[in-house]
């Protein structure tokens, strides 16, 4: 068990006046009775993507016939690692 898990069980299990020990059998008990767990377990909400500034997109220049025209610092160099993967 995670030990700031195990630290905050052992003070709420403290303050309620029983063990962690008490409590993990209460849990279990109740697990057995419920047939799974005694509670909804769920996955947790997908956090929401930011939206896209659309103003903000790179847009390529385009040639005549619409081919977009990359910036040069994309260019691929001959003779590279990458070139051995084609």
């Amino acid at each position: 068990m995670d030990e700031d898990v195990k630290r905050m069980m052992d003070a709420t299990a403290s303050a309620i006046g029983i063990t962690s020990a008490t409590a993990m059998n209460i849990f279990a008990r109740q697990f057995v009775a419920a047939g799974g767990f005694p509670f909804e377990v769920k996955a947790p909400k997908a956090a929401a993507l930011p939206a896209i500034d659309r103003e903000r997109l790179y847009r390529p220049q385009k040639t005549q016939d619409g081919s977009p025209v990359l910036p040069s610092e994309w260019l691929d160099p001959e003779g590279d690692v990458y070139d051995s993967l084609a």
